[in-house]
């Protein structure tokens, strides 16, 4: 079981990450739990990898974290640029009293921003495991069997079924009618919800990688570059171009006055973000 924190690097203040709990997702149709680190709403739906460093959920769409030199950067299908902590560790943003501890425990993990009474625990077991945040009835079960996993959250009649196969996964949430088909051929992904004209196509030639949502002046390209990698969305001002020097990545949107520095220290990472006072320090482990 792992644990990878999610951290929105255009909200670098803010002590609230989404988590993804279950296996590393590394091939498709590993199925996994995302959820937010908020007493207020959690957020929780389940997170299907699409193998290659992609992953889709209902809630963030798709996500591409990369690898190599850009490990941790994470790529949204709207364009934003992310972070993520694999594991245990700490996120610490500028500011008093929003510090979060991710520890590792005997049965998995334990979540602990700042703040009483707001713990997350998440113990492992055989083919399952369970997420339970601290308050009564809101404990949630992730268990696997063969080509099927539930997610069954506390209370009657709301498991979500995930099937899987080689080359297709399906998400039936409790309401018939509304369930997820994600099918793959060739070099291209589909994710086609319920409804009519809210498909999406993901495409990967060569060094482009494609996101296209049903409809016009949409779609995401994820560009392969000679220092690193260019997503570009349409209209003007709408490309970030992340590249690497040294221990550092920076993240550019475009405009101005608006990059980001992610300084990779091995145990240590330092996020610097435009302007006074939006700092963040990770620590691995």
């Amino acid at each position: 079981m792992s644990i990878r924190t999610f951290i929105d690097l255009q909200k670098p203040t803010t002590n609230r990450f989404r988590l993804e709990i279950g296996e590393k997702p590394e091939q498709f149709g590993e199925v996994g739990v995302r959820m937010t680190t908020s007493q207020e709403d959690t957020e929780t739906d389940v997170s299907v990898s699409l193998g290659g460093g992609l992953t889709y959920s209902e809630a963030d769409g798709v996500t591409l974290t990369l690898g190599d030199e850009f490990e941790g950067v994470v790529l949204h299908q709207d364009g934003r640029v992310g972070f993520v902590l694999e594991g245990a560790g700490s996120i610490d943003p500028t500011g008093a009293l929003n510090l979060t501890r991710i520890s590792q425990t005997e049965k998995g993990f334990q979540v602990d921003p700042d703040g009483p009474d707001n713990e997350i625990d998440i113990g492992a077991g055989a083919g399952s495991f369970d997420v339970d945040p601290v308050g009564p009835a809101n404990r949630m079960s992730l268990i696997s069997n063969g080509n099927e996993t539930v997610l069954d959250p506390f209370g009657p009649n709301n498991e979500v079924r995930v099937t899987s196969s080689q080359d297709k996964v399906t998400v039936d949430p409790p309401l018939r009618g509304n369930s997820v088909s994600i099918s793959r051929d060739d070099d291209s992904i589909t994710i086609d919800p319920p409804g009519l004209g809210n498909s999406t196509t993901i495409t990967h030639q060569e060094q482009t990688l494609t996101i296209d949502p049903f409809g016009p002046r949409n779609t995401t390209t994820i560009s392969k570059t000679e220092n690193g990698y260019l997503v570009d969305r349409p209209g003007l001002g709408n490309s970030s171009r992340i590249t690497r020097e040294g221990d550092t990545i920076t993240v550019d949107p475009s405009g101005l006055w608006n990059s980001v520095s992610i300084q990779d220290r091995g145990d240590k990472v330092i996020i610097d973000a435009a302007g006074l006072g939006n700092s963040i320090q990770l620590r691995r482990g």
